[in-house]
């Protein structure tokens, strides 16, 4: 580290021809002191940069999202969409969430059903401890309620994309994205880009890859466009089907799953899969890795975790270029999720001897050792960003509620509380 040099003392007046001129000891004790002054202040400089960067980290801190249903539009009061801002810039760690009629008529899929009833919609926002909860949209419908396909928090934090019911449980639904403040009006992209399923932002924030099958049918097709709408891209045309694509961290490279389609579709030719591919963010280098699922990247973008096929079951964990594959364990599980830091791997355990499946939450070392049970009764695990808290879904209290707890399962906050609802 660079130390710069003491500040030069004040300047005086000339010294009087009578004055006495200082002593060699006095001369050392003014520069140490200008010295120990120089240090306090670089000192009091640091700390200051310390606390500045401390805060920008914990703004641009933004939890992932766990959902279970759709939504559509009422903006919130000026006051509301205030106090959301002022909760952002204090740097509050937010979780995005909707809420959906709790469903109480049995199977929906068994002959004559209950008649379909007015079904309740919301989209919400959340401080991770559950305060300053905001509901950012608003749908009714006549239908059943429905679990919907997912909400995705765009890089910056700033755009919710979520898939809103339609008008009846018969009516396809709509891909909006709406402002996480909630200012102004929902976007309706679906049409405009016929997405089949929610945009995976790219980590730098300017692109986004989705699948859509507006150029083929009975499959899907992985597209990569920015955000603004423009530069669209077919990446994957082999007459295969494409889902799940996911950037490595550095946003140079997709991971996919592919697999055949039906044969009422051309589909069975080849091995129908599943197949983890990986290829580069342009299309080019497409490449099979392993059989199985793709589930995430880890951390550092080297390796990739996947969950093996039927006759295989199991996490494993491959490297990018396909090499080293390895077992990690041989339980029925998904949703494994690196930490940030890429030391451990959450993932959800099906738990052996219930007749209805009941799943549990784990979490290992990256190697594979030392996996140890979090909270029994939830699923879909998500990592904070600073890796300190994970989020998850449970049905403990009789409906689907989202709770926040630290890393090592202490600590459960229910972040939802909604009893007559499904989170």
């Amino acid at each position: 580290m660079t130390v710069s040099a003491p500040p030069r003392p004040p300047s005086q007046a000339p010294e009087a021809p009578d004055s006495k001129p200082l002593e060699r000891e006095e001369i050392e004790a003014l520069v140490e002191a200008l010295i120990e002054e120089a240090r306090r202040e670089q000192r009091r400089r640091h700390r200051r940069y310390l606390a500045l960067t401390a805060l920008a980290a914990s703004v641009g801190a933004v939890v992932l999202i766990l959902l279970d249903g759709g939504a559509a539009s009422q903006t919130p009061s000026p006051a509301a969409s205030a106090q959301m801002n002022a909760a952002a810039q204090a740097g509050a760690a937010r979780i995005a969430f909707t809420s959906t009629s709790l469903w109480r008529g049995g199977d929906r899929n068994v002959p004559n059903p209950p008649p379909p009833t007015l079904v309740v919609s919301d989209l919400y926002v959340a401080n991770a401890d559950g305060s300053d909860k905001r509901l950012l949209e608003h749908r009714e419908y006549i239908g059943y309620p429905d679990s919907g396909r997912g909400v995705a928090w765009s890089t910056d934090g700033q755009t919710i994309a979520f898939f809103a019911p339609g008008k009846s449980s018969h009516s396809p639904p709509s891909l909006l994205f709406v402002n996480a403040d909630g200012s102004g009006q929902p976007r309706d992209v679906t049409r405009q880009w016929g997405l089949d399923d929610l945009p995976v932002w790219s980590p730098d924030g300017k692109k986004i890859a989705f699948v859509s099958g507006r150029d083929v049918k009975c499959r899907g097709e992985i597209y990569v466009m920015n955000v603004d709408g423009r530069g669209l891209r077919r990446l994957t045309r082999n007459g295969l089907a494409d889902a799940l694509p996911m950037w490595s961290p550095n946003g140079t490279r997709i991971a996919f799953l592919r697999f055949s389609v039906p044969p009422a579709c051309g589909g069975w030719a080849s091995d129908p899969g599943p197949n983890v591919y990986v290829m580069n963010a342009d299309g080019s280098g497409q490449r099979r890795l392993a059989r199985g699922w793709p589930s995430a990247w880890s951390a550092g973008g080297r390796k990739i975790a996947f969950t093996g096929p039927d006759d295989r079951p199991g996490m494993y964990v491959i490297n990018a270029d396909g090499s080293g594959q390895r077992r990690l364990n041989t339980v029925s599980f998904n949703s494994a999720t690196w930490s940030p830091n890429g030391q451990k791997i959450l993932f959800v355990r099906a738990r052996p001897g219930t007749r209805a499946k009941v799943n549990d939450i784990y979490v290992m070392n990256a190697d594979g050792s030392g996996q140890r049970k979090l909270t029994e009764r939830g699923h879909d695990p998500r990592w904070s960003p600073d890796g300190e808290k994970i989020s998850f879904v449970t049905n403990r209290d009789g409906n689907n509620e989202i709770y926040v707890m630290n890393a090592d399962g202490s600590g459960q906050v229910n972040v939802s509380q909604n009893p007559d609802r499904d989170d």
